[in-house]
């Protein structure tokens, strides 16, 4: 029997890969068109730490940073949010649902916080379907940020400026179509890689127990249809 090395098996069935990769390719542009279109905005607060302005600037950068990190994360809080939403801005509270847990999956979704390391500098993003809405949700966040974000941190030696206002993205940017074309071709590379290689080893792996089987019982190859049958996943065309 004829060693034949992986390269050249792959070769032979360059054309499952192929198919296979196309497919799940086009399957993650469609579960990916399914999903709602979503577009970002942004807005960047900076945080000042007054308490810490007799120190050195490194230090008093580092508990700006500690303070914007605080923030980060009270942002995602339901105290955060029912301030957000009765801010007076025009916000659609239809899309949020009346159960609880629901409600709060849906907050955490829709917005991310990125600290800027040693800058003191916070990012809001908002992410939605309607644009206008997401600019509202901005507005409204960096409001309750700049107005009262003093209220979670324990005293009044804390102030938020806003420094970048809210900046709609032009096109959708949820899901990332994009990225997950990308993936879908990798994935289908993989799978396709990987089913061409097991299918070739199960195949090898007939064509030995017949060949054994053979050899026990005494009888010739010649023109057996049966072999010819379990051979035929490692033959390969000639260069």
């Amino acid at each position: 029997m004829e060693k034949v090395s992986y390269f050249k098996v792959l070769r032979l069935r360059k054309n499952r890969i192929i198919f296979i990769t196309v497919v799940t390719f086009i399957l993650s542009l469609a579960l990916s068109f399914l999903q709602p279109l979503k577009y970002s905005c942004s807005t960047r607060l900076l945080i000042i730490n007054k308490s810490g302005l007799e120190q050195d600037i490194y230090s008093a950068i580092r508990g700006a940073e500690r303070v914007s990190e605080n923030l980060a994360q009270i942002v995602y809080t339901t105290s955060f949010f029912e301030r957000v939403i009765t801010s007076g801005f025009d916000i659609d509270q239809s899309i949020f649902s009346d159960d609880e847990i629901k409600k709060r999956k849906q907050w955490n979704r829709m917005i991310k916080t990125r600290v800027y390391r040693e800058t003191g500098m916070l990012e809001i993003i908002v992410y939605h379907k309607n644009p206008d809405q997401s600019i509202q949700f901005s507005r409204a966040i960096a409001d309750v940020l700049t107005t009262q974000g003093w209220r979670y941190l324990g005293g009044e030696n804390i102030e938020v400026l806003e420094v970048d206002k809210p900046l709609v993205s032009r096109y959708p940017v949820k899901p990332n179509i994009p990225l997950n074309g990308f993936m879908g071709i990798v994935v289908g590379l993989l799978i396709g890689i990987g089913y061409v290689l097991l299918s070739y080893e199960s195949g090898k792996a007939k064509v030995l127990a017949y060949e054994t089987q053979a050899q026990t019982a005494g009888e010739g190859y010649g023109e057996d249809s049966a072999y010819k049958e379990h051979q035929e996943p490692y033959e390969y065309e000639g260069e």
